[in-house]
């Protein structure tokens, strides 16, 4: 049995889903919206299960070989349902931001494993290539500069950047 797993980094190079092995012990704990704890590069990391598969995909062009197990299941419940994973999958298209970023604001942050407030993040609003009239703000522009230099930059890393305060971000 496979499954799809997506990190839970809001990171655009993991904002896809990865395949894993379910191994046999954890076949019946493994079940779509549980978290896991998989191996990324040399490192365990959190994903949610978006899929479960007996076979990957043709199409998806993955060497079995190459897929690493999943090595532990965090939650004895799903922490989303379906219903939340498709409209987490529309925001993520809607609003042009990394799948993780839309689910772990629909389920939250408790559920995501976080501790309370997450740190806000900036995302580019319009499509590449699109820039805005900014007029004569100078500031504003610098701001729209940074923020798709680097999309996912958190607010307070964008006020220090930008030299500006969080008023003039909102």
């Amino acid at each position: 049995m496979y499954s799809k797993v997506l990190i839970a980094a809001p990171a655009r190079q993991l904002d896809r889903p990865f395949y894993y092995s379910v191994p046999e012990d954890l076949r019946d704990l493994v079940q779509v919206g549980v978290r896991v704890q998989v191996p990324l590069r040399n490192r365990l990391v959190v994903g949610y299960v978006l899929e479960l598969n007996d076979r990957v995909p043709v199409e998806e062009e993955v060497e079995t070989a190459e897929i690493k197990p999943v090595k532990a299941v965090i939650d004895d419940e799903t922490v989303f349902s379906p219903e939340q994973l498709a409209l987490a999958r529309w925001l993520a298209t809607r609003y042009l931001c990394p799948l993780v970023v839309a689910l772990e604001a629909i389920i939250g942050p408790r559920l995501a494993g976080g501790k309370g407030r997450q740190e806000e993040r900036v995302w580019p609003a319009l499509p590449p290539g699109v820039t805005p009239d900014f007029g004569r703000s100078t500031k504003k522009e610098f701001i729209w500069q940074v923020v798709n230099q680097q999309p996912g930059i958190s607010r307070k890393e964008l006020c220090r950047v930008a030299g500006v305060s969080e008023s003039t971000i909102r």
